[in-house]
Order: C-alpha cells, then sequence, then structure tokens
C-alpha cells in the first residue's frame, strides 16, 4: 500500500484506512500518516499503579499479579530503583493488598 495523506485517511471510512483493519495483512502503521499509538513501559505501569494507592504499601507479588506480569523479576528491579527516589518508601511491612509482611514500597504522603 502506498501512503496516503492525513486528511484522506481520516476521511475514507475507518475500515479500509485503519491500521486495525491490516491485523491480518501485510500492512503496518508506516503505511498510513497516522501515529503509532503509545504502550506504557513497564515501569512506567508501576508508577501509576504505586500511586494510585494513595500511599497504600504493596509488594513485588502484588503488583506483578495485578499488572499481569510474566515474571516477578520485571517487578523488583523497578521497585528497587522507585526505592531510591525520594518520592517512594521501600522497606519491609505489611502489604495493603495482600496482608503479607514482605518488602513493599509507597508513595510518601
Amino acid at each position: 500500500m502506498r501512503k496516503i495523506g492525513w486528511a484522506l485517511a481520516y476521511a475514507v471510512p475507518a475500515i479500509v484506512t485503519s491500521p486495525a483493519a491490516c491485523h491480518f495483512a501485510s500492512c503496518s502503521y508506516r503505511d498510513y500518516d497516522v501515529p503509532m499509538p503509545r504502550r506504557m513501559t513497564i515501569a512506567g505501569q508501576i508508577e501509576q499503579l504505586i500511586g494510585n494507592l494513595g500511599g497504600s504499601p504493596i509488594c513485588d507479588d502484588c503488583i506483578t499479579d495485578q499488572l499481569n506480569l510474566s515474571v516477578r523479576s520485571q517487578t523488583n528491579v523497578v521497585t528497587r530503583e522507585l526505592g531510591h527516589r525520594d518520592e517512594y518508601d521501600r522497606a519491609k511491612t505489611s502489604c495493603g493488598q495482600c496482608g503479607a509482611l514482605k518488602t513493599a514500597i509507597q508513595i510518601r504522603k
């Protein structure tokens, strides 16, 4: 497929020009003048989850479960780094989700 203009991409029915319509074809977002959707990184998802808890501590296992991550070590790498920042507190405490006494992270109030 050739590149098409931005205005044309939005004027023609979505079934013809939508990158989603190319799911099973050999098309890509580069075939259109539309921006590729951005996905949040794992670190960004973890930061957002911790922030949404409003100061309630959460352990790495619960973060892994809630974000459907494949391995706990992904979470551990991120939470150890966040624990060094001033706005986060990472210490051994009871998790606000599962109640177990573990190393958990929370946003400082």
